[in-house]
């Protein structure tokens, strides 16, 4: 054998394992758990046989490289130290030999080992066999010549045990060639690897079974599918031929002969057969009816299934083709002479070739017709066509076919009973101008061949002799039985294109303002569009035969856009405009047009990218109005008759700048709604505190409000802010300078009194501070200070302030020669009389309830005895 030696013994279980599978239904992973478990056998007996050998073998290059360095110290004879070099060496390379043979060992059994080789294209559908020579031939492990006739299971064996025994003949070579060193043998565990790998590989060992599993995988099958739902197939059965014929003319041609069938009633149609690995042909296949019975059809299952066309799954005659999926797999059938015409619905039953095999079926949705050829009497085909030049038409699709029996049938439903299921076309020979264009080379003749027309100008780009000229041609269709090549003859018009590329325009922009009449900056110019990819004749064509242009907008999902629309000035301009409606985000404009040359859409359209923005307004906060941008609400008078109103206009409190010309409105809303109305009203811009807010635990609490700026109906901005309203008065009740009157004289029994709200001073909070108590005075002997004990008219008239407001209520344990009516504020004092008075003071609690709120304070009295004058 020539062997390479990288010890990759295992990985060719792999191969075994992975030679088939398809990553698509079934992997290596399948068998991951017995490649473990025999993975583990192997270390263990691996392990016995090498690890000694390792000591050893370091034990004995440690005493020859001690026995070196005292030769070269002792300064010995040239010879001696070479011959200890030796001996060093080769142990070392055993050594190394050894090392190798213990790292690979954990690795050969590794799920994954040949992935990257058997992800390679040579590879794939080979059979296991296949795989497992192909890869020892790339990799020198043997030639193609040594593996044929011997059993994979010998294969292994031998390449298992070879390194080892190999090995144990290096052991053998040392001892007896060194003096004073005696590796271990390894011949017993030589032996008993041997044995445990012959065990492993009999018929019912380890890797017997591995296989068995591997060939129980390749021999069921788990489902039948059809690649694409339901699946037309149709059989076509006709005659032999009544005499020669010639298919097509000049340098592209066939000949049939006489006698010679067209159409045996076969075709080919893509299954997908669960697991692919599977091998079919351990199965039988066939069609069958709903009542199990066999469709009479001869059966062949293949791997891999030819692409052809635009349809990837319609059912097709065998041809080569360049493009295969290798997950579908081929089904040929041929339909016996006993099968009769008409129309099946069929499932397709796969059984395998062992006795007792249980079927497997798929879905009735194979949709089959078996037909005899039908004549085909006449052919009629639009009798002029306009085409461009360099542009192929499929002529095909413009043929209608009469039928003996199955009467007139357009192209795609005639195709299947029409010989190659097309036809071709020849040129008039009689028109002159025909014939010097394809001597001329301007005519495609392999496109005529397969029923198309292909007509070039000479010159790129410059309209040519045959520009809007026509062009003379015969159409040719044969049904399967040969009976007849019958003809139509038909005129094709050339036009110059005038450009057949799509053309892009810079990216657009619209900003939406308003409700309606939302466009470009400017509108797009079609002649600095075109004029920048097409030649100046293209651009005159376009202007000359562009017809009935027409734009939309889309989304990305291709839907025409409500309130985007494309307006197309003649030929000249166009502008895009939008309303509110449109949403902000990115859009696609395309521009389409006729070609009045041929009633048909042009070869190119005109598109673009438009971003759709909302126009949007920020506003800014007026001065004196906010505080750490929260909006306060303190109240304002202007006079002592004029109510106090807590309110603010919102729109002075902002400044908004808009465009010219444009009128922008404001709305404003609370974001609690629960204490709108009932508490705090906005009317329009107007927004008022209406209750007293402290029972609600709202005075001074910051409230967020939304203001909504709009032009007409469309919003520019929506921001939320922060209000709170602040107590007009001061929260704090004070005594004033005001002596009060109250004293005792105990020489008489005669009561005093005193209002108590004469010692009262009230404020407000205006930038300007207001006494709200009926004080005089300045504290001298000529004007002393003095009370009314009432509110002035402006607490009156403005605040709303009464004197009915105030209440008084004594601090601590009261004298009780001392009387406070709570509800006036009037105290009485009672004469301690006879005995010595040394005076006595009490402390009162001031309360005043407004509309905004209550205002509390602390007083004192001290009552002393009356002086004697």
């Amino acid at each position: 054998m020539n062997k390479k030696r990288n010890f990759a013994k295992m990985a060719l279980l792999s191969a075994l394992l992975c030679g088939l599978a398809s990553p698509t239904f079934v992997g290596c992973k399948d068998y991951d758990d017995d490649i473990k478990d025999l993975q583990e056998q192997i270390d263990a007996n691996k392990s016995a046989a090498t690890q000694e050998l390792s000591k050893a073998i370091s034990e004995q290059i440690t005493a020859l490289e001690n026995k070196l360095n005292t030769a070269i110290a002792d300064k010995a004879d040239k010879g001696v130290i070479e011959g200890l070099q030796t001996d060093i060496n080769n142990l070392k390379n055993l050594q190394s030999r050894v090392e190798k043979l213990e790292s690979e060992a954990e690795n050969y059994l590794k799920a994954g080992a040949l992935d990257n080789y058997l992800q390679k294209g040579d590879i794939e559908g080979f059979l296991n066999e296949d795989a497992l020579a192909k890869y020892l031939s790339d990799h020198n492990y043997l030639t193609s010549a040594d593996l044929e006739g011997i059993p994979t299971e010998t294969i292994i064996k031998g390449w298992i045990t070879s390194e080892l025994t190999e090995i144990q003949d290096l052991i053998d070579g040392i001892n007896e060639s060194l003096e004073g060193i005696d590796l271990p043998v390894l011949t017993e565990d030589v032996t008993t690897l041997k044995e445990q790998m012959e065990e492993m590989l009999k018929e019912d060992g380890t890797f017997a079974q591995l296989n068995a599993k591997i060939e129980a995988f390749e021999n069921t099958i788990s489902g039948i599918l059809s690649p694409d739902g339901n699946t037309n197939i149709s059989f076509i059965r006709s005659k032999a031929l009544a005499a020669d014929v010639v298919w097509g003319y000049g340098d592209i041609k066939e000949s049939l002969s006489k006698g010679a069938v067209l159409s045996l009633g076969d075709a080919e149609f893509p299954v997908i057969i669960n697991p692919t690995s599977v091998k079919t042909d351990k199965f039988q296949f066939a069609l069958v009816t709903a009542d199990g019975k066999e469709f009479p059809c001869t059966i062949g299952v293949l791997p891999t299934w030819e692409i052809k066309g635009d349809d990837a799954f319609a059912s097709r005659a065998a041809e080569p083709e360049k493009v295969i999926n290798k997950d579908i797999f081929t089904v040929s059938a041929l339909c016996s002479s006993d099968t009769k015409v008409g129309d099946y619905k069929l499932a397709l039953k796969a059984t395998p070739k062992v006795e007792n095999g249980k079927s497997v079926y798929s879905m009735y949705s194979f949709i089959v017709k078996v037909k005899n050829s039908d004549e085909l009497t006449g052919i009629s085909v639009d009798k002029k066509i306009k085409m461009y030049l360099g542009i192929e038409e499929d002529i095909n699709e413009f043929a209608t076919f009469a039928f003996k029996e199955n009467g007139s049938l357009a192209f795609e439903d005639a195709s299947s009973l029409l010989y190659k299921g097309q036809g071709y076309i020849m040129i008039d020979e009689t028109d002159e101008f025909t014939k010097s264009c394809l001597a001329n080379g301007n005519i495609d003749q392999q496109a005529l061949y397969e029923g198309k027309i292909l007509v070039n100008e000479t010159v790129e780009n410059v309209p040519m002799e045959i520009d809007g000229k026509s062009l003379k041609f015969v159409y040719y269709a044969m049904d399967w039985n040969g009976t007849k090549m019958v003809p139509a003859k038909f005129e094709a018009e050339f036009h110059t294109q005038m450009y057949s590329k799509d053309v892009t325009f810079a990216d657009q922009k619209i900003t939406i303002m308003q409700e309606n009449g939302n466009t470009l900056d400017n509108a797009l110019e079609f002649d600095a569009i075109l004029g920048k990819v097409m030649t100046a004749k293209q651009l005159e064509l376009w202007k000359t035969h562009a017809t009935n242009l027409k734009g939309t907008v889309t989304d990305a999902k291709g839907t025409v856009v409500t309130g985007a629309e494309v307006v197309i000035t003649g030929k000249t301009s166009f502008n895009i405009t939008a309303t509110s409606d449109v949403k902000p985000g990115n859009y696609n404009v395309t521009i389409k047009f006729e070609d009045d040359r041929t009633g048909e859409e042009g070869l190119f359209i005109i598109t673009g990218k438009l971003t759709v923005d909302a126009f949007t307004i920020t506003p800014n906060l007026a001065d004196g109005y906010w505080v750490n941008n929260v909006l306060t609400i303190p109240g304002v008078f202007t006079n002592a008759t004029t109510p106090f109103d807590l309110s603010v206009k919102m729109n002075d409190a902002f400044i908004i700048t808009a465009p010219e010309g444009m009128t922008v409105t404001k709305e404003y809303a609370l974001v609690r709604e629960d204490i709108t109305d009932e508490y705090i009203e906005i009317d329009g811009d107007k927004i008022t505190w209406k209750k007293n807010l402290a029972k609600e635990n709202l005075i001074g609490k910051e409230l967020e409000f939304i203001v909504t700026v709009k032009n007409g109906s469309v919003v520019l901005a929506k921001e939320t802010y922060k209000l709170k309203f602040v107590n007009p008065l001061s929260a704090k009740v004070e005594q004033n300078e005001v002596k009060h009157t109250l004293a005792n004289d105990r020489n008489s029994t005669a009561k005093s009194t005193f209002d108590l709200n004469k010692l009262l001073s009230f404020k407000d909070v205006q930038t300007v501070t207001n006494e709200l108590f009926g004080l005089s005075g300045d504290g001298s002997k000529e004007k002393p200070y003095a009370s009314t004990g009432d509110f002035t008219s402006l607490a009156y008239d403005v605040y709303g302030l009464e004197k009915s407001n105030v209440k008084f209520e004594v601090i601590g344990e009261n004298n009780t020669n001392l009387v406070l009516d709570e509800e006036t504020g009037e105290v009485t004092w009672t004469n301690v009389t006879g005995a010595e008075f040394n005076g006595v003071t009490v402390n009162f609690k001031v309360t005043i309830t407004h509309n905004y709120g209550t205002s509390t304070g602390n007083i004192s009295v001290t009552i002393k005895e009356k002086e004697v004058k």
